[in-house]
């Protein structure tokens, strides 16, 4: 063999053919290369395993001591958990909840919210979501909101510029200025919104060329024009803003028309308003035309329903006058119309439903009253029924307190200007604001898998979204829509509706509507509806003759789209005619719906059997069987 024949390799045999031995040698190692392979691959998916997502969204219901912390988070297929960091710096340093909740393993977005508590009135904290899977942990973004309460004051005690001495009234124009009735200094002063001074006029006198004695309440038009009660000079002052005199309403006096230390004003909507005037010395209110021409009295002096112990301010809500009885400690309600009285609220006191020298009240953005009970160094909030709301402020001269608060502005949404008489400043505070309203309406136009969902939502002057949740019980456990959808910002009940589907006949289902806003999120009340078969009563015949009859019955939808025919013939069980031939709408209501249908043709002097038969989606129900026998 020549030294460069080539030669058999190791292992192999002459002609490339493997030994059986050798061949399960190595696929046994192809085996365990492929099983390799594997592992690393899933090692790989394992690793490259999508983070969940996070999202910080905005804060909601946020109050004096608590706010809602929302997010999104995306679990990405993986078991995940989150949680809330909050704090005064975005070190944080609060958890909540304080062990993770999980969001499942999902692959879609998960809302989240968590109410944090104990918080400190007027203070920004910082906020964000963090969500958790397989050891990977991802925070969202920065957020913050600020906590309602004081915010700030302006104004010190003196007679310059920007100073104040025993101010009492304060309201503020379109622009966001406030106006102040400086008091002892018998003068108007107008800051900007940050508190900064702006201007002034008057001086004390009795002339009209800006000269007051004691000028205390103070109200802007739609023109943009100052009413000012002139209290010691028994009038009331129509201004511009510069100062300029326009024109007086009463003068000195008892009777119509005329006033006695006039404390309270409110002027009407349009370029000519009705003045409404608190005639504080006289014991009464009295309306006047924007010419100062008398017009009508409201109440006497007293403490009777309807009476009044030197009352110092007057509103107009809606058809309501409502007045803050100073004396007698309450605020009382009149017919805008008949001046009759209505109801009043309050009694003489310090607690809930109390007042001691209630003076100024106005209405918010939301149609609720803000009123400054003096004597409890405090301000409160009620609405149109009565209804305690909120309470602001405490005795004293630090920030936030009050001593002898007697006017109150509510222009902006969400903020009020408190006058501090007795610190000679006026605060100014970021209050909270109430809920969306929901009123439930019933289920309609239900089908055998369907229903639409109905509710009114009043957005109570805030951006509202809202949705349906439904489901076989108070869990619900479905939402329709399925991303919320908005229903504006307006004052006034809202129509919604929405589909539920995937429904079976037969079943009770709950659903309620739910609001949200920066306010807070309200859930309706529970509502029930069943997809329920139609109700039947097969009644008498009538009107029976030799070859027809009217036949007769009582036909309930249960709420859903029905139909219904008659069946009869000359077999006890055995109806071998329909009539009408086409059944007949008895519509989709829920009380019983009248129904006759008059057969003719038939034999006579003969037997007839005939039932009343009613459908809809949720099943065909057979009303009783009665019997008739023709004429001869």
């Amino acid at each position: 063999m020549e030294a460069n024949q080539s030669q058999p390799k190791q292992g192999r045999r002459a002609g490339g053919m493997r030994r059986p031995a050798e061949k399960l040698h190595l696929r046994r190692a192809a085996a365990l290369v492929f099983v390799a392979v594997c592992a690393f691959a899933v090692v790989l998916g394992s690793a490259a395993a999508s983070p969940p997502t996070a999202v910080t969204e905005a804060a909601t219901a946020v109050k004096y001591e608590e706010a809602t912390l929302k997010g999104t988070v995306n679990p990405e297929g993986a078991p995940t958990t989150y949680w809330f960091e909050y704090g005064e710096t975005e070190s944080y340093g609060s958890k909540a909840p304080t062990t993770p909740e999980s969001v499942g393993s999902g692959t879609s977005n998960v809302s989240v919210s968590k109410v944090v508590t104990g918080l400190k009135e007027s203070t920004i904290y910082h906020f964000r979501i963090v969500a958790e899977s397989e050891g990977k942990t991802v925070p969202g973004e920065d957020a913050s909101f600020t906590t309602k309460g004081f915010d700030f004051s302006f104004g010190e005690t003196g007679s310059g510029n920007g100073q104040l001495s025993e101010p009492y009234g304060a309201a503020v124009d379109s622009e966001g200025n406030v106006w102040v009735t400086d008091t002892a200094n018998n003068r108007i002063e107008e800051f900007n919104s940050e508190g900064k001074y702006v201007s002034s006029f008057g001086k004390e006198g009795a002339g009209f060329k800006a000269e007051f004695k004691s000028p205390t309440d103070i109200d802007i038009d739609d023109e943009g024009r100052l009413w000012i009660a002139d209290t010691g000079n028994d009038r009331v002052l129509e201004y511009t803003t510069k100062g300029e005199y326009k024109g007086v309403v009463g003068k000195s006096g008892s009777g119509n028309g005329e006033l006695k230390s006039p404390m309270g004003i409110e002027v009407g909507t349009g370029s000519q308003p009705k003045v409404w005037v608190a005639d504080t010395g006289n014991n009464r209110v009295q309306k006047f035309d924007w010419f100062g021409k008398w017009l009508a009295t409201v109440g006497e002096a007293g403490s009777g329903d309807g009476q009044f112990e030197s009352p110092h301010d007057v509103v107009i809500h809606n058809s309501s006058i409502w007045v803050t009885d100073t004396g007698n400690g309450r605020i009382e309600k009149f017919n805008i119309t008949t001046l009759k009285y209505i109801n009043k609220l309050g009694e003489k006191g310090a607690g809930e439903w109390q007042f001691n020298a209630p003076t100024t009240i106005v209405s918010d953005f939301q149609e609720r009253f803000w009123i400054t009970d003096s004597g409890n160094c405090r301000a409160v909030k009620v609405d149109n029924d009565g209804n305690w709301l909120d309470e602001i402020g405490k005795e004293g001269s630090g920030s936030g307190q009050f001593i002898n608060p007697t006017g109150i502005a509510a222009a902006a949404a969400q903020r009020v200007s408190v006058v501090d008489s007795g610190n000679d400043r006026v605060q100014i505070w970021s209050v909270k604001a109430e809920l969306p309203r929901i009123t439930k309406r019933a289920a309609t136009e239900l089908t055998a898998t369907t229903a639409v969902l109905n509710a009114n939502i009043d957005p109570e002057a805030l951006s509202t979204t809202y949705w349906f949740e439904y489901g076989p019980t108070t869990e619900y456990g479905t939402k329709s829509p399925l991303a919320a959808e908005a229903i504006g910002s307006g004052s006034e009940p809202v129509s919604v509706s929405q589909i539920a589907t995937g429904l079976s006949a037969g079943t009770t289902y709950h659903y309620r509507a739910v609001a949200e806003s920066s306010a807070g999120r309200t859930e309706g009340e529970d509502t029930k509806f069943t997809l329920t078969a139609p109700t039947v009563t097969t009644e008498s015949a009538t009107e029976v003759k030799a070859t027809q009859a009217t036949l007769s019955g009582k036909v309930n939808p249960n709420s859903s789209p029905t139909v219904y025919w008659f069946e009869y013939g000359t077999k006890k069980g055995g109806f071998e005619v329909k009539i009408p031939l086409t059944p007949e709408s008895v519509g989709s209501g829920s009380v019983g719906v009248s129904v006759k249908q008059t057969p003719t043709g038939l034999n006579k002097n003969t037997g007839y059997f005939f039932r009343l038969v009613a459908e809809n989606e949720g099943g065909t129900t057979f009303g009783s069987e009665k019997e008739f026998k023709t004429e001869p």
